[in-house]
């Protein structure tokens, strides 16, 4: 990645424009990116393996430090951001503490307020096709991110032309989804723009729920078919059961085998581990205040690809709208959602009831 960047550095090319006018050049960037890597080598030696919260605000600062930390062989998680003077005395927050980072980037490396706080002494390292979902602090997700697990992601979402030097991806704080990451790397990678615009409202007090859960395995299309990206494998499965495979999906939650059992299944003579998307989803909209009772399941399309649905429990008073959901899972209410004898969801008859749709 940082190589391409280097490439571009020559040239007048903008990879990040902010509101106020200002522009950050690919030069600029790999200056910068060197700068964080200095200070993280300085402050905390060797991170290779090992989690780096990053708890920065400004969109040029975020993505050099990412870029920073990957390139170190570190394992990025974002952050809420913070002020150095937040830490003062050595304190990391408590998503961080969570997480047992070795260390947290705060401040604002464009303006030389980079500070580097030492986190865990266990300095417990994980292993290198790390890309895992972190439950913390009120069950919010924070991504855990190795560059192995990004490195195929962001080269396929390239490949299928989903992203060119003409593409200006909006970003704004917080920075703290996978999808939202694999959007920045794969828009620098192609030499496309990034644009640092003002944080969106959440939709009905929770952050918004994408692919983040197992990162970028498909894309969208405008008729709501997730569409398997190069290199990827996806199926469904009975009961409607989405699973996939293959580069850039994670592999499972921080310190919680019981989740990852239940979200995984080992498949095939290689013991290859397949995602199960729709349980994956499920969590985190569980997380949700007030969350209902709720199912996502698919069912396949010719040519490829599958069609998402989001069975709601709660009737139109149940305040399932507030929902954060992807834009291409289609949302069906319910006044409840149908159960086997043993007490659980009856995904087979969802199955018949979103195929006939």
């Amino acid at each position: 990645m940082l190589s391409f960047i280097a490439e571009r550095s020559q040239e007048d090319a903008d990879a990040l424009v902010r509101p106020d006018g200002l522009r950050l050049t690919y030069g600029s960037l790999a200056m910068a990116t060197a700068a964080v890597q200095q200070a993280i080598d300085a402050r905390v030696g060797d991170v290779r393996g090992l989690i780096v919260g990053i708890a920065v605000a400004d969109a040029a600062g975020f993505v050099a430090t990412l870029l920073a930390v990957l390139e170190a062989g570190g394992v990025a998680m974002p952050l809420e951001p913070l002020e150095p003077r937040e830490s003062e005395g050595g304190e990391v927050s408590a998503e961080a503490e969570a997480a047992r980072a070795v260390a947290v980037v705060v401040g604002d490396p464009s303006e030389d307020r980079l500070d580097v706080v030492a986190g865990d002494t266990t300095r417990r390292a994980l292993p290198v096709e790390a890309a895992l979902a972190l439950a913390a602090c009120g069950g919010r997700r924070r991504a855990v991110i190795a560059a192995p697990a990004l490195a195929a992601t962001v080269d396929a979402v390239v490949a299928a032309e989903l992203r060119s030097f003409a593409t200006r991806t909006a970003v704004a704080a917080p920075f703290g989804d996978a999808s939202t990451l694999i959007e920045i790397l794969a828009t620098l990678r192609a030499g496309g723009t990034l644009l640092d615009v003002p944080a969106p409202a959440p939709i009905g007090g929770a952050r918004g729920l994408d692919a983040a859960e197992c990162l970028r395995v498909g894309h969208a299309g405008v008729d709501r078919v997730i569409h398997p990206l190069p290199g990827g494998a996806l199926a469904v499965v009975d009961g409607g059961e989405l699973e996939v495979r293959g580069p850039g999906v994670m592999m499972g939650y921080l310190d919680d085998d019981l989740a990852t059992h239940a979200a995984w299944a080992v498949r095939g003579p290689g013991g290859d581990r397949w995602l199960r998307l729709g349980r994956a989803l499920e969590r985190g909209l569980a997380a949700q205040p007030d969350a209902p009772e709720a199912a996502i399941l698919a069912v396949p399309v010719a040519g490829g690809g599958a069609r998402l649905y989001a069975f709601i429990a709660g009737g139109s008073g149940g305040g399932d709208d507030d929902l954060a959901l992807p834009a291409a899972i289609k949302r069906v209410t319910l006044e409840t959602l149908p159960h086997t004898a043993d007490g659980a969801i009856d995904r087979r008859a969802l199955q018949r009831m979103a195929s006939a749709d």
